[in-house]
This record gives structure tokens, sequence and C-alpha cells, in this order.
């Protein structure tokens, strides 16, 4: 979250989600023409610059400005420009997640900033606006609507995850000491596990996760 914390402290920045998109408003004008949510195709002129601080794409080099349908842009570029006036220049701060996604090339998944001037705005539609959730998530769980659905739900599974492997290894420490764990850590420094060792490790694993391993034993005793 750097990035954003950084854009923070920029004067004028406004947040609109917590460390996924902010804006800035660089030049204000008095025009009465305002981008709605009805609001159909403009023409920008615009840059974007990685985070750090790198143009990677852009058209004030070109003559011409480019026009785009505000239902087709990325989500954060679409939502940022909201409220925009004919002739402002802003400044938006974009999580890849509200773009192309962390495992986009793009900018190398990271966040990015898109310098933009708002030169004209065109006709209206019904067409909605893309939606502020997880690019990543679209497709493989639309039940994410938010942003905030998605970040809540990956704090449940970094507690899931960390329970389970609590709970793995707290029912495995009956079995282990200290002078143990020491002694099989300088071994295997020194000797490489067989694949005989990886298989019999593996095991363990498996007994402890599913809570066999008491049951394992005394099979094995009985046996003996």
């Amino acid at each position: 979250h750097n990035f954003f914390q950084q854009a923070k402290t920029l004067p004028h920045v406004e947040t609109l989600i917590p460390n996924r998109l902010c804006i800035s408003t660089l030049k204000q004008t008095d025009s009465p023409k305002v981008i709605s949510p009805t609001s159909k195709t403009i023409k920008i002129h615009y840059h974007v610059k990685d985070a750090k601080g790198k143009i990677i794409n852009g058209t004030f080099t070109d003559t011409q400005p480019l026009e785009a349908n505000l239902a087709e842009l990325i989500p954060g570029l679409a939502h940022g420009l909201s409220g925009m006036k004919e002739g402002e220049v802003r400044e938006i701060y974009i999580h890849p997640d509200l773009a192309y996604g962390t495992y986009s090339e793009f900018a190398n998944g990271k966040p990015f900033t898109v310098h933009i001037k708002l030169v004209e705005i065109n006709g209206n539609t019904h067409k909605p606006l893309p939606p502020l959730r997880p690019v990543d998530t679209e497709h493989l769980s639309p039940n994410i609507d938010s942003c905030n659905s998605f970040t809540t739900l990956q704090k449940k599974y970094s507690f899931y995850c960390g329970y389970k492997t609590w709970l793995h290894y707290k029912k495995a420490s009956p079995h282990l000491n200290l002078n143990t764990i020491i002694k099989e850590l300088l071994q295997t420094q020194s000797i490489p596990q067989t694949e005989q060792e990886k298989e019999d490790l593996a095991m363990l694993n498996w007994l402890i996760y599913h809570d066999k391993l008491d049951t394992h034993y005394s099979k094995a005793e009985n046996k003996s």
C-alpha cells in the first residue's frame, strides 16, 4: 500500500476506495459539461505512469485526443473520471484490481497513475459503468461484487489457513521435542532425503492432518 500512502500526501488528493482508487484535481474549470453516470463517450489526452513514475502509455504527443466509451474503460478509470468537467485535468491513482489485474503485464501488475485532460463529453447512454470489483475475481467468483467484500474474503482465508497450520502442528507436538528437531535439522543439512524418506514424511504429515497418528502407531505396535 506504499503507493497509495504516498499519493495521499500529495495536495488535493481524494480517496474514493482506500488503497484502491484515488483522484487529484490539478486544473479546475467552470464548464457546465460534466461527466455523469449517463455520459456516453469522451475525448481525452492522457499518459500513464507506472509505480516508479515512468510513462508507459499516452496520447499527449499525438495531435488528436483519444475518443473512448465510458462503459468500456477499466473500472478504476471510468469511476475516477466521474464528476470531471470539460477542460479539467486530473491524476487518477489506480490499483491493478480495478484495471487489468495483478497478474497482468500492464505496469507489471502494480498500481499506476493516469494523468488525464478531459477535452470533450458527447452523448448519453443507459449502459452502466463497469462494476468496481477486483478484475481477477470477475470470472472465478462473480459473487464478489466489491473491493470490500474481496478484502473481507482475503482476511477470512488468511485466518483459516493460519488456523489450519497451527492445528496441524499442535496435533504433532506430543510426538516431537526440541532436541529431536534440532538433531534432525542438523542432519538434513549434510544428508539429502531419499525418496522413501520424502514419502514417509508426506505420510506423517497426512496422518497428523487427519488426526490418525495414534491409530497408525497402535496398528504398527500390534503387528510387531
